[in-house]
């Protein structure tokens, strides 16, 4: 078990706020929250913003993790307004070896995924129903962006996907438009 394991597992068990940065894909943004589920190769996060509001749950490699840090002021103090404002729903139980088999179960569980592809461009994800997968690609009927509301159907290879979003703020906006359509 390597180091970055070992402490995002103490986070785990600890209930420690991190804040988890993957400097490569998404330069000079962390995402803070509770680790929720660990792998050898994959971690969960309860996403909570800077001022302390529930945000989904994020999957991603943890490769891709650059730094993980705990224990600051500013963490303490994102964990105070958690504790004052955020309502977190109970956690579903994932099995995560591969982002095909997180996709899968999200996709099951909550009726939509949003995928990022952030080695193509940090900025672009894409939310939708996955209509069906395979080793090498995912097909999804997407929602399309809050401005457009267009939905059509995206083809994306599964070895581009560098994390997987669910539950968010914005996921949760988007599906509210398009119901309201």
């Amino acid at each position: 078990m390597s180091i970055l394991v070992e402490q995002l597992q103490k986070a785990l068990d600890d209930e420690i706020l991190v804040n988890i940065y993957r400097d490569d894909l998404d330069e000079d943004n962390a995402d803070s929250g509770y680790v929720a589920h660990l792998s050898e190769g994959y971690v969960s996060l309860i996403k909570f913003t800077d001022e302390g509001h529930y945000d989904g749950l994020i999957f991603m490699d943890v490769d891709d993790i650059t730094r993980l840090r705990m224990g600051s002021r500013a963490l303490e103090s994102v964990e105070k307004l958690v504790e004052k404002n955020a309502s977190v729903p109970e956690m579903p139980e994932f099995e995560m070896s591969s982002f095909e088999e997180i996709i899968e179960q999200v996709g099951e569980h909550y009726g939509y995924v949003t995928i990022y592809v952030e080695n193509i461009d940090e900025e672009i994800c894409f939310t939708g129903e996955v209509v069906e997968m395979d080793d090498d690609h995912i097909v999804l009927n997407e929602y399309g962006s809050k401005g457009k509301l267009d939905r059509q159907t995206g083809v994306f290879r599964m070895d581009d996907v560098t994390r997987v979003d669910v539950d968010g703020q914005y996921e949760n906006s988007l599906l509210y438009l398009h119901k309201e359509q």
